[in-house]
């Protein structure tokens, strides 16, 4: 598999964008509020809000991906029905983790 090219992490979220120790990955826009329109408004910021914490658990989700694939990759080939829970279980935890923060924010 090739290397990931991307800006390593860890990487959060403020009320301006992503950010990594070096400064921004990206930047965040608002949805606009008007009068009478406060219920959309609402729900469009929850969804920028949730958008944020999976974009910043990105480099978590790609690690726990990439643990799952390597250790099925490595353990796959000596056979038994053990390896499983020798090489994966322990990167099935880090996905997971991965995914609470995605969901839940660090």
């Amino acid at each position: 598999m090739s290397e990931a090219k991307f800006t390593p992490g860890p990487w959060w979220a403020n009320e301006y964008g992503i950010r990594d120790r070096g400064g921004f990955i990206c930047a965040l826009t608002w949805p606009s509020r008007y009068d009478g329109q406060q219920e959309r408004h609402a729900k469009e910021t929850a969804q920028r809000e949730a958008d944020a914490r999976l974009i910043a658990a990105a480099p978590d989700l790609y690690a726990a991906l990439q643990a799952i694939v390597d250790a099925s990759d490595s353990k796959a080939a000596q056979g038994g029905e053990m390896w499983w829970a020798e090489a994966v279980y322990p990167a099935v935890d880090a996905a997971r983790a991965a995914l609470k923060r995605a969901q839940e924010g660090s």
